[in-house]
């Protein structure tokens, strides 16, 4: 009985079919990868969102606003009494 390798492993008799089809999948997963970091790139790029959603940078503008200001009044630990 004779041990063919073919019948064990289908892709012993392709060695050349698995390296063009490894080549293929590395240059797709670059091609990929810098996608990704374009849409990345863009994503974080205030400007770009805010030319995009001015409204929503407005309102967030707006709350930071008010947040620093209640920040800044001075703190008072005992409410102060109300004189009538």
């Amino acid at each position: 009985m004779d041990f063919q390798p073919e019948k064990h492993n289908p892709f012993a008799s392709r060695p050349g079919q698995i390296e063009r089809r490894i080549e293929h999948t590395r240059s797709q997963l670059v091609r990929d990868i810098d996608e990704l970091k374009a849409v990345v790139r863009e994503n974080l790029n205030w400007r770009l969102q805010i030319d995009r959603h001015p409204r929503a940078a407005a309102g967030i503008a707006l709350a930071a606003g008010l947040l620093l200001g209640l920040l800044m009044l001075p703190f008072r630990s005992r409410p102060r009494p109300i004189y009538v």
